[in-house]
């Protein structure tokens, strides 16, 4: 394949991969910067129960959660913020500020009144922030709701992010478990406790991977342009032909 096939087809993939990047239904937070990391956070519209001691049993909920609605656009992983016996909420999240700094938070109300349908908003600056004590609050993944219907999330865990001991998921019938408040920021990971494996569970806060905001994406008239760049070269491949033949 000689340099000028290779331009053009260099050219188009370009051209591709900006129009699919103009269609992706998730708005990007407009204060990064091209190359910067960041993750989303959401709140499940559908209540889990608590009574499961397995960590992977809450994660794979809020997955199935995310991969089921426009978050699934992200095409990357979640985690639940919830502790068992074994696992810390902080750690399960990879939000633990004394081993990662980690990256902005954000979250998405993926349709709101007005002309704008993607709203994103700045939760945390970094995992220090997120654990502070103040609390957090994310939106819920369901696209006709700008609240969770579940006024209690499963938790098991306290305002910094550990494993309330004897109170984290998983406990069995007759014991408790800690559950926070969707409705009042500094209460989102501990509100009171409710008994395990009755009142129909709760809602689960969830956390994506890490994302990276991509590079600038060209307006219609850079994209139009490119469009008569890939003309000319053709043209100009088929007169090479031409001449050679």
């Amino acid at each position: 394949m000689n340099m000028l096939f290779r331009t053009i087809l260099g050219v188009s993939g370009f051209l591709l991969a900006s129009v699919s990047a103009q269609g992706a239904p998730i708005a990007i937070p407009n204060d990064l910067n091209p190359g910067d990391t960041y993750r989303i956070g959401f709140l499940t519209y559908y209540a889990a129960e608590d009574t499961s001691a397995d960590i992977n049993y809450y994660n794979q909920f809020v997955t199935d959660a995310a991969n089921a609605s426009l978050l699934a656009s992200f095409g990357t992983t979640w985690t639940a913020f919830v502790s068992t016996a074994t696992v810390n909420a902080r750690d399960n999240t990879n939000t633990n500020p004394l081993v990662d700094t980690g990256a902005p938070i954000y979250t998405v109300r993926l349709f709101q009144p007005g002309p704008f349908p993607r709203l994103v908003e700045r939760v945390a600056s970094d995992n220090l922030d997120l654990w502070d004590g103040q609390g957090a609050q994310f939106y819920t993944e369901h696209p006709l709701s700008y609240a969770t219907t579940h006024q209690n999330t499963l938790t098991g865990t306290d305002k910094y992010g550990f494993g309330v001991p004897g109170f984290t998921l998983g406990q069995p019938l007759g014991g408790f478990v800690t559950v926070g408040r969707a409705y009042s920021g500094n209460e989102w990971m501990q509100s009171t406790a409710g008994p395990a494996g009755v009142g129909g569970g709760g809602s689960l806060w969830a956390i994506s991977g890490f994302l990276t905001v991509p590079g600038a994406i060209p307006e219609p008239t850079t994209l139009a342009l490119f469009g008569l760049g890939l003309a000319g070269l053709g043209f100009a491949a088929r007169r090479r032909v031409q001449r050679t033949g």
